[in-house]
């Protein structure tokens, strides 16, 4: 039912968007879910970092399915899944801040650097930093 809900606040976004940005918006999500699919969790970042706004709303529709609009869901996954998916969540934050910088509030700015943190120094968000 959640799963259920969270696809159609998906569609109602989609919806509220350009033909063009819906395009690109959908070959983001399907390159991300098929990266995700095959536990490439490097190219995901690569593929997540940077977007245009509308790449972003696709690395949101992505976020939105995994973890939910909210987040509701990120506790139930298990690592490494779990700490990718905060990580991703977080770049999705900062991209969209930098867009619009007053967009964050304080503490939103430093739960996307937390999150950021916390995948980097456990190495799996960015394995190249291992290297």
């Amino acid at each position: 039912e959640i799963r259920a809900t969270h696809a159609a606040v998906v569609a109602l976004r989609r919806q509220a968007t350009s033909d063009h940005c819906k395009d690109v918006a959908s070959l983001k999500l399907a390159a991300l879910e098929k990266l995700w699919e095959d536990y490439q969790f490097g190219p995901v970042f690569t593929e997540a970092y940077p977007s245009d706004a509308c790449a972003l709303e696709g690395l949101s529709s992505f976020l939105d399915f995994h973890i939910g609009p909210t987040g509701e869901l990120l506790e139930q996954r298990a690592e490494p899944d779990k700490t990718v998916l905060k990580a991703l969540r977080s770049l999705l934050a900062m991209q969209r801040a930098l867009a619009r910088p007053a967009s964050l509030s304080q503490a939103q700015w430093r739960d996307a650097v937390t999150d950021l943190e916390d995948g980097v120094w456990q190495g799996v968000a960015f394995p190249e930093l291992q290297e």
